[in-house]
């Protein structure tokens, strides 16, 4: 867990360091659409935080019957 937490201290807004460990994700980093949609979500966090990321995502995804 202190790896994941240091790249991504470190990479800050660029998920493809984090994403790069392979051993846990495979070969995500390949996928441009994986990657902007990483990237797009640690920039929801960075500007507006965890609580209003997912309340934001949630609207975004879920539709409630």
């Amino acid at each position: 867990m202190y790896l994941i937490a240091a790249v991504s201290a470190v990479s800050e807004l660029d998920p493809k360091p984090l994403l790069s460990i392979s051993e846990i994700f495979g070969d995500l980093v390949e996928s441009p659409r994986f990657v902007k949609a990483v990237a797009d979500q640690l920039r929801s966090l960075h500007e507006f935080g965890v609580k209003e990321t997912l309340v934001r995502f949630l609207q975004a995804h879920v539709q409630i019957k």
